[in-house]
């Protein structure tokens, strides 16, 4: 750092030369100083050091102007904003109108406020529904929510629901247009292909009933808690899901329901009040499967038939019942009259699997008296499979196949040759024969906790990953490597070019070179190595190529812009004028000797 008046006066050579060096000392620096220079010219550079600031003398040579950010001289760009973009920390105050070009417009901030009443979207020089396509309000989310204009459903369209809270609050819809021909008030739905529309409102202009009208010849669903709970299918029958009642009576005494609990599914009418449960007709009454099979058949004032595959197979009497057929306890086909046979211990039981009460809460299929074969499904509904006792595969309720423990196998083949198990501690994917192929149409992803170790993507690329980051990537030539290698044995080049080194200006060597780092310089255009102390050119003749390719002349930088110290019991001379530059230090360590003219 040093600061001068810039006038070099009168004076033996010595003193004018070293006069001149200050004088140029002090332009190199901007007259860096922590005062400003005592002599001043219009348009001169001052490097405050005070305050870490650069700053450009103005034409009428009485102040200077701040060219850097105060305390930013060893900032980017000085610490102002490029043309290319940045970041304003303080308050921006535009008093004028503000026009952004770019294609996208980021405010982040807390609370957006705009005084304007009005928000124009899509104002384009010829605004049309075409131009108004797609536009509107994205909130970003884990998913992004939209609110936008469709112009090919003619609407705006929510990505979202739309939630009307408050007690007072009401939507109102007034005047929806349905397919008929009279208008009339009300909310008329339909989808994007205008293939199922729905309205809700009064049946005409002059009815005031209101009606629930479904335009496309489909079904009218009714749901609770996102679930469908009653259906009016669109040939006027009223359903109902499973295991979901229609209830009738004020505490809901005569219920009626299909239920599937068990794996089968039934249907149920009950009655739980304190009268009697009567089913009755004016005329013969009929259970049946269609109207050309009878189950159950009861006559007023007469006889209750049974049949089994529309024959009748019981009928009561007065005095008591018929049976036409043979009657089996305990045997499936009986061959006579009446059979009674204890089958041993293969049995079908519905029983509960927690071992309370009975039916209704799981089914068993056993073989045998040795429980070695066991289907079951329980309160949980899932189907669970035994062996020898012991539960062996578990198929969830939610779609999971589970093998339950830490012995059992997955295997594939004749042989068992491939296996997928885990031991309690490890997960194993086991081949004892031939290849083990992972195969995809797209790519194969190996990973760790979520995070990528190998990609083999299919026409393309291996890639080897650390801790989620590329470190090697295969080409179509080659290898790709990214970051340093370590080689702990020799590395053949086995090829007739060139081996490229590291290119770099003299400032751009590293600040902390180890012995052996070797390196092209751009700036002295010769190959350089690192003794340890410096680095040194590497091969080279007498000096400079002259006419004839004589090498006459011996070439040295007359400017040290980096600390350097003389080789131990080594000499050294200078072929004119060195300047060193601020912060730069020549060691000259003894008996060494450096001769500059």
């Amino acid at each position: 750092m040093a600061q001068d008046s810039l006038s070099v006066q009168n004076g033996t050579g010595v003193a004018v030369r070293q006069a001149f060096n200050t004088a140029m000392q002090a332009s190199a620096t901007n007259q860096s100083g922590s005062s400003a220079p005592s002599t001043t010219y219009p348009f001169q550079f001052y490097a405050d050091t005070n305050t870490n600031t650069l700053k450009l003398r103005n034409a009428a040579n009485n102040a200077y102007i701040n060219v850097s950010g105060v305390g930013q001289i060893g900032a980017a760009n000085l610490g102002l904003l490029p043309a290319s973009g940045g970041t304003i920390s303080g308050n921006l105050i535009v008093s004028g109108d503000l026009t952004v070009n770019g294609s996208t417009t980021t405010i982040d901030t807390t609370t957006l406020t705009v005084e304007d009443k009005n928000i124009e979207l899509g104002k384009v020089s010829t605004p049309t529904d075409t131009t108004a396509d797609g536009g509107g309000i994205t909130l970003k989310g884990a998913t992004d929510k939209t609110f936008n204009w469709i112009d090919a459903t003619d609407s705006w369209t929510s990505s979202e629901h739309i939630a009307i809270e408050g007690n007072t609050k009401r939507l109102f819809i007034k005047d929806t247009a349905g397919t008929g021909n009279a208008a009339r008030p009300g909310l008329f739905m339909q989808d994007s292909a205008a293939s199922n529309q729905f309205f809700i409102g009064n049946g005409s202009s002059t009815d005031t009933d209101l009606s629930f009208v479904n335009y496309t010849n489909a079904n009218i669903q009714f749901r609770t808690n996102n679930t469908e709970r009653l259906k009016i299918t669109s040939d006027g029958n009223i359903q109902i899901p499973d295991d979901k009642y229609l209830q009738f009576g004020g505490s809901q005494e005569l219920s009626i329901r299909v239920d599937e609990s068990s794996g089968t599914r039934h249907s149920y009418m009950f009655h739980t009040g304190n009268g009697a449960f009567k089913l009755g007709s004016n005329s013969t009454f009929y259970i049946g499967k269609t109207t050309n099979e009878t189950y159950i058949e009861c006559n007023p004032d007469g006889n209750v038939e049974l049949y089994y595959d529309n024959v009748k197979r019981l009928e009561t009497t007065s005095v008591g019942a018929n049976i036409t057929g043979n009657l089996g306890l305990g045997v499936a086909s009986p061959t006579n009259r009446i059979d009674i046979s204890e089958a041993g211990n293969q049995q079908i039981k519905i029983i509960r699997t927690d071992g309370v009460g009975s039916g209704g809460n799981g089914f068993i299929f056993k073989a045998g008296s040795d429980a070695s074969s066991i289907f079951t499904t329980g309160g949980e509904h899932q189907i669970k499979l035994y062996t020898n006792s012991t539960e062996r595969l578990i198929l969830k309720n939610d779609g999971k196949v589970q093998i339950p423990n830490d012995t059992g196998k997955l295997q594939f083949g004749t042989g068992q040759d491939l296996e997928i198990y885990h031991d309690g501690s490890q997960s194993y994917i086991k081949n004892i024969t031939g290849y083990t192929v992972f195969e995809s149409v797209v790519g194969v992803f190996i990973k760790t906790n979520n995070e990528h170790a190998i990609d083999a993507l299919q026409d393309g690329a291996v890639n080897l990953y650390y801790d989620a980051s590329k470190k090697l990537e295969t080409t179509s030539t080659g290898i790709s490597v990214t970051g340093g290698g370590t080689f702990t044995a020799p590395v053949n080049h086995n090829y007739t070019s060139a081996v490229n080194l590291p290119v770099g200006t003299t400032a751009q060597r590293p600040a902390s070179p180890a012995t052996g780092d070797f390196r092209f310089n751009s700036t002295t255009t010769q190959a350089e190595i690192y003794d340890g102390s410096a680095f040194t050119a590497v091969g080279g003749g007498g000096g400079a190529t002259g006419g004839g390719g004589e090498k006459i002349f011996h070439e040295s930088e007359n400017e040290m812009n980096s600390s350097y110290t003389i080789s131990s019991n080594h000499n050294a001379l200078v072929a004119g004028p060195l300047t060193i530059a601020s912060g730069a230090t020549l060691t000259v360590n003894s008996p060494s000797v450096v001769t500059i003219p």
